[in-house]
């Protein structure tokens, strides 16, 4: 009797080790696609509260995927949330590029701020836009909302199969004049 029950104990403790052994690296990698994706979030966004000047593309709805910026120390980058990823089809990053000043942007220095966003750039029918932006009724921007849409699964194809939204706004002090 104590041979049986035994056996079935030591049975379902080995069941649940298992599941949790299948279950751990879905769960790892979900984890570490969130943090990268904070991490780039919050660099953008720290980058463009510095901002003293900002040059948006003319829409007729106030989105856009990319945006220029020149910090308050004259250094003006282009983050640009529409880059093709070069290895995997279907996923864009966002990418700051400097910008000299001739207004050349050095694509040969460009920082990946986030890899693998599953929302497109303005203006190709994407229902999410990367950045949203009000402005005040001189035409400058006065606020700026991001969010970014980033697949669970990371690079695993037996991850999860929903979206990580994270979100953040910028309210742009240095340029509401």
């Amino acid at each position: 009797m104590v041979s049986s029950l035994l056996v079935i104990v030591l049975g379902a403790i080995l069941a649940l080790g298992e599941t949790t052994q299948r279950i751990a690296p879905r769960e790892t990698e979900r984890a570490h696609v969130i943090r990268e994706a904070q991490v780039g979030l919050h660099a953008m966004t720290r980058q463009l509260r510095q901002a003293a000047d900002m040059e948006v593309p003319p829409h007729e709805v106030a989105t856009a995927a990319t945006i220029d910026a020149t910090l308050r120390d004259g250094v003006r980058y282009s983050f640009e949330c529409d880059e093709p990823h070069p290895t995997q089809a279907g996923y864009n990053r966002c990418v700051r590029f400097p910008v000299d000043a001739a207004g050349v942007k050095q694509t040969n220095q460009g920082t990946v701020l986030i890899d693998r966003i599953l929302n497109g750039p303005a203006g190709t029918g994407a229902t999410n836009p990367i950045f949203q932006y009000q402005t005040n009724v001189a035409g400058i921007v006065t606020y700026v909302h991001v969010e970014i849409h980033v697949p669970a699964k990371g690079d695993r194809p037996e991850g999860h199969d929903y979206d990580v939204v994270l979100e953040d706004g910028v309210y742009m002090r240095n340029l509401d004049a």
